[in-house]
């Protein structure tokens, strides 16, 4: 080949070379071109979404329909769904399916092998009068009157009334005592004002003012022998109002609360631990019941008390069953008489199913927000737990069908749960929290429970943690208020309807927000993990009505019937509170500065501190806790000011610095968190939150600062001066604690300031 070829092979190949660089120039130029464009819009994407989404805010609230919710709360009462049998089963594996027909991205059930209690069949728990001969006086209704037939399939398997974990036995008594409400001041009443001894003695309490376990566990501690609980119209029916159930929500005279008495929450053969197959199981020594129990209607009651002797009981003691007088008792008005509890109650390891649906974040995948609610009942459940697990549904719903139609995904994820055996025993929730103790405990934003969506129909009240308070507010402002009575008084949102039946003490113009103590799912997410909490529902005017529950709680009575014709017809109260948990739910999945209020959390840190020493101050200081004190009030001073420039901080936040934001949120969902104390409240190390959780005293009651106000509880019943010594070193505990919160809100550098 001669060498002008090889010169115009040579010009080719440069050319050909020239002409790639050239390319690759502009593809280079045009990639960071766009790259950059790309980079601008993820930038726009996230300073956008900074404030809440209206037209998102909008559409949820719209999308939420009253009809689908009254659809779910059909179906799922239309059986009973008790824990550990087939039908909750059945149930759960529905609920997956809704889900997954929903559009949700994953869906799994977990299973636990629980310890779960159950009443034998074919031989009934009964309560008895019998003479010294041996033949029956009387005896109580083995099961509730069917006052609707039409409410009761063939098929349903209903449990008669029974209290669960109560221990079997066969216990008889000569002595029978009314012991009021069976909490501890009505106990130390009658052994320090009347010389009552209950050795040896069966007791019988009303229902009401305290968890029912409490009352156990005191009966035991004072004495007795059994204990028969009962609910008596005073704190469950109308003092004007004769009607009941079908006529109206009123408990009619069969009608009998069933319930747990077991007085820990989760598995009990697997404290701390979760119940899994490999689990190690032990024989539970704590927390179950150490005296049989079992609970009666108030026609039942009638029967046995009418027949007591002794002196009649102080007024507040007294309830209002027609034609009764109460009495202290002690003995029978014939001494022949004797009564008995025959208990079968049993404990049997079964499953229990978690359902666990996801919608995964569009930026913050590894940010959770939790939604749940229980799905077991007693029986049909219509109220406890069905209106919440109608409502949930509807709420995932809502949420999959604006994100299909307006492209639109939260930015963080969604876990939506549908727990098992909430009844027994919190376990469902307690043995997921502590599978996953580490995911939830470094990862989760919020808990959002629903349990009782509607326990009265006058107005919408909440319990919160102190971060969410000023999100809630916000929400409740956001809804139309479906009473029309309301709205023609001017009360046009839920927020001014809350407002007006519920206010503040402190704030008298901000509602009252109830502190988050036990009995429902969020125990385990406030109380172990710190987690932030909230719940909304549907309640009754305390100022009409002083009830201690709505009155069908956790009878057969809980029908579709009850919700469909006597207290929400139309199920626009359902869809306001579904409304409010769609809200609340948008809200913390998809703002970009979570809205946690660092300012109320310290205002009300504050407000219940004082609070204590309103009351205990001077015992206190005569006691020579001065100077505890003192550090007590200087350490909420020094939080409260870490707080004011954390919350300067956020204002003066540059949302587009990516990096700035996720530390801000890391500091506002962590807070709680840095009141947990892993050594646990004293004798209660199960709990480990020493700001908020379930009083000592009534485990569904909140207490604020429990270590401190459980060991005061008792100091002025018993002066012995070790008693201070525990107040002192609980004093001593939540000051440090109170100290080390305040240094997690300060600059990355600054945590070490004193």
């Amino acid at each position: 080949m001669g060498c002008g070829s090889n010169r115009r092979i040579l010009l080719r190949n440069l050319a050909i070379f020239l002409v790639i660089f050239l390319v690759g120039i502009l593809i280079g130029a045009l990639a960071g071109h766009y790259g950059a464009t790309n980079k601008k819009k993820e930038v726009a994407t996230f300073e956008n979404s900074n404030a809440p989404n209206p037209a998102i805010s909008d559409l949820l609230i719209k999308e939420v329909n009253a009809e689908n919710i009254r659809q779910n709360l059909k179906k799922y009462t239309a059986h009973p769904h008790l824990a550990g049998t087939s039908a909750d089963l059945e149930q759960a594996e529905q609920v997956k399916q809704q889900w997954l027909d929903q559009g949700l991205d994953r869906v799994d059930i977990n299973s636990y092998d629980v310890l779960l209690s159950y009443p034998m069949e074919g031989d009934p728990n009964l309560i008895s009068l019998k003479w010294d001969n041996g033949s029956t006086f009387f005896e109580s209704q083995p099961a509730e009157a069917i006052l609707r037939p039409e409410d009761i399939q063939p098929e349903d398997n209903i449990v008669p009334p029974f209290n669960a974990y109560s221990p079997p036995g066969d216990v008889t008594s000569q002595k029978l005592f009314y012991v009021n409400y069976g909490r501890e001041e009505d106990f130390y009443w009658l052994k320090n004002n009347k010389s009552i001894e209950l050795n040896d003695s069966i007791v019988i309490a009303r229902y009401g003012k305290i968890f029912r376990g409490v009352k156990v566990s005191m009966a035991a501690e004072y004495g007795a022998k059994a204990i028969i609980l009962y609910t008596d119209p005073y704190d469950f029916t109308s003092p004007t109002d004769n009607s009941s159930y079908p006529d109206s929500w009123w408990i009619p005279k069969t009608g009998v609360q069933r319930g747990t008495v077991m007085d820990v929450a989760g598995d009990p053969l697997t404290p701390f631990y979760p119940a899994l197959d490999s689990a190690y199981r032990i024989d539970p020594t704590e927390g179950l019941p150490k005296i049989p129990a079992h609970p009666v209607s108030y026609d039942d009651a009638r029967q046995l008390m009418q027949q007591l002797g002794g002196e009649t009981v102080p007024e507040d003691w007294r309830g209002s069953i027609t034609g009764l007088v109460y009495k202290l008792g002690g003995s029978f008005l014939n001494s022949d008489m004797k009564v008995s509890a025959h208990i079968t109650t049993r404990n049997i390891r079964r499953r229990t199913y978690n359902v666990i649906g996801y919608i995964t974040g569009s930026v913050e995948q590894d940010r959770y927000v939790v939604a749940g609610t229980h799905r077991d009942a007693w029986v049909y459940g219509a109220l406890d737990p069905s209106s919440s697990a109608a409502a949930m549904m509807e709420v995932s719903r809502a949420i999959t069908t604006v994100m299909k139609s307006n492209n639109w995904r939260p930015r963080r994820t969604i876990v939506f749960a549908s727990w098992g055996a909430e009844e027994q025993g919190l376990l469902g929730s307690f043995e997921f929290t502590e599978h996953f103790s580490k995911v939830l405990g470094q990862r989760a934003v919020s808990y959002i429970n629903a349990d009782v969506l509607m326990e009265g129909v006058d107005f919408m009240r909440f319990k919160a943690s102190p971060l969410l308070h000023t999100m809630v507010y916000d929400a409740a402002k956001k809804i139309p208020n479906p009473d029309e009575e309301e709205v023609q008084a001017g009360r046009t949102s839920v927020y001014d309807s809350w407002l007006h039946y519920f206010p503040s003490d402190s704030q008298p113009d901000k509602p009252r927000v109830l502190a988050i103590g036990s009995g429902s799912d969020y125990s385990p997410f406030q109380n172990v993990l710190g987690i932030s909490c909230l719940e909304p529902r549907y309640t009754w005017d305390r100022n009409k009505w002083k009830l201690s529950s709505y009155p069908l709680y956790h009878t057969v009575y809980e029908t579709f019937y009850l919700v469909d014709h006597i207290m929400d017809p139309g199920f626009q109260k359902f869809r306001a509170v579904a409304q409010v948990l769609s809200e609340v739910v948008r809200d913390l999945s998809d703002s970009l500065v979570l809205p946690l209020d660092v300012q109320s959390f310290s205002r009300y840190l504050k407000e219940e501190s004082d609070k204590i020493f309103e009351v205990h101050e001077a015992l206190m200081v005569a006691n020579n806790l001065t100077h505890d004190i003192e550090y007590f009030r200087h350490a909420v001073s020094v939080f409260q000011k870490d707080a004011e420039e954390l919350t300067e901080q956020i204002r003066q936040l540059d949302t587009s610095r990516p990096y700035l934001v996720r530390e801000v949120n890391d500091k506002l969902m962590n807070l709680q968190r840095s009141f947990l104390d892993p050594q646990g409240l004293p004798g209660r190390p199960l709990y480990k939150n020493l700001l908020l959780a379930p009083s000592k005293f009534d485990a569904y009651s909140g207490a604020v600062f429990p270590a401190i106000t459980d060991s005061l509880h008792r100091i002025e019943a018993n002066t012995d001066p070790k008693k201070w010594e525990h107040v002192r070193k609980n004093m001593s505990i939540v000051t440090y604690i109170l100290q080390t919160a305040a240094s997690t809100l300060r600059k990355a550098t600054e945590f070490s300031k004193v």
